[in-house]
């Protein structure tokens, strides 16, 4: 089935991580679909717009960070940026006090998925 809005692009985009996890580890991966995978996913519709490429995957950070997002949103889109990048991304670390904690458990299940390559749970 041919996606027909950016928010359409998500599950091809999880489907296609999916694969890469299922031949081996890659932090990077498993970073950003614990977010691709979460409900609090920041605005599936506005994200799914830096999703370049639904066959390659191919997320646009540098889109998404450039765009306007709340200051959580900003911070767990962030987070992933560099995860996935394993790069230099600026984040305001004072905006932990501002997550809820389905937020905080997210940004928690990123940065473990990253460490250990797998998906928590």
């Amino acid at each position: 089935m041919t996606p027909q809005t950016p928010a359409d692009l998500i599950p091809h985009v999880r489907d296609h991580y999916r694969r890469i996890l299922q031949r081996g580890r890659n932090g990077e991966v498993a970073a950003v679909m614990v977010l691709l995978l979460s409900p609090r996913l920041p605005s599936p519709a506005r994200f799914g717009r830096y999703i370049t490429s639904a066959t390659s995957a191919t997320i646009d950070w540098d889109g998404v960070l450039a765009e306007e997002w709340s200051g959580t949103e900003r911070f767990l889109l962030a987070t992933a940026a560099s995860l996935w990048w394993s790069r230099r991304v600026d984040i305001d670390l004072s905006r932990l006090a501002y997550l809820d904690d389905g937020q905080y458990r997210l940004w928690l299940d990123m940065i473990e998925a990253s460490r250990t390559s797998c998906l928590p749970g």
